[in-house]
């Protein structure tokens, strides 16, 4: 998918023929886990959300198929894609389901953030406190703080 990106365009030329493989990948083997995953690499918003949506229903129907899928990465996929088109709620939902089945994950930014969008600064706090660790990185330590004064800063006004 990546073979002819063109950095100074920011375009891949190939990309139509990439997709066209892909969809035609799909219909020979549409039930096949690997592939259906991989698909979610490159479906945004609505489109994400339907076909994770298809794969996690087939995957109550089919758990032994299924069984060797990480399905935190599946969820923290759909987190985004509901964040993408502002189901702010679904988003926080998802993305606490994939902290729940990874918990060296962190996605408290972004599920502050969400929460913040919601008007819930108490919930936003308490998942950046949560997840404050002094190895986190310099940058994201900064965010965090930044946002916590931002969260406190609202609460009180």
């Amino acid at each position: 998918q990546q073979a002819y990106y063109n950095d100074i365009e920011d375009y891949n030329p190939k990309e139509d023929e990439f997709n066209t493989y892909l969809d035609s990948l799909t219909k020979a083997f549409p039930d096949d886990p690997e592939l259906l995953v991989y698909k979610t690499e490159f479906a945004y918003g609505d489109s994400a959300i339907t076909l994770i949506h298809r794969i996690i229903t087939d995957s109550e129907q089919n758990p032994e198929k299924w069984k060797h899928i990480a399905f935190w990465k599946l969820y923290e996929k759909l987190a985004n894609a509901y964040s993408s088109v502002d189901s702010m709620s679904m988003s926080i939902k998802y993305g606490l389901m994939a902290i729940k089945l990874n918990d060296t994950l962190d996605l408290s930014i972004s599920l502050a953030r969400q929460y913040q969008t919601i008007k819930q600064n108490h919930k936003a706090i308490s998942i950046l406190e949560k997840y404050l660790d002094s190895t986190n990185s310099g940058w994201e330590l900064s965010q965090k703080g930044e946002l916590l004064l931002e969260l406190a800063f609202l609460i009180k006004h």
